[in-house]
């Protein structure tokens, strides 16, 4: 509900209604209901509604309920 987050890069699209954003930056940290994680990469693409996200990076630490 909180949904807070903060990142460095260079471009970022948020939608706090569906909860689902995308952006390309080199390091974020997130932390929104539950759903807790930091990571540093290039590129990330999350929904926190069905709590699924694909991404690339080389160093990515997450923890989550039930997060897949």
């Amino acid at each position: 509900m909180s949904q807070t987050w903060s990142y460095t890069g260079s471009h970022v699209e948020a939608d706090a209604m569906s909860q689902t954003w995308s952006y390309t930056s080199s390091h974020l940290s997130a932390d929104a209901m539950s759903q807790t994680w930091s990571y540093t990469g290039s590129h990330v693409k999350a929904n926190a509604m069905s709590q699924t996200w694909s991404y690339t990076s080389s160093r990515l630490n997450a923890d989550a309920m039930s997060q897949t």
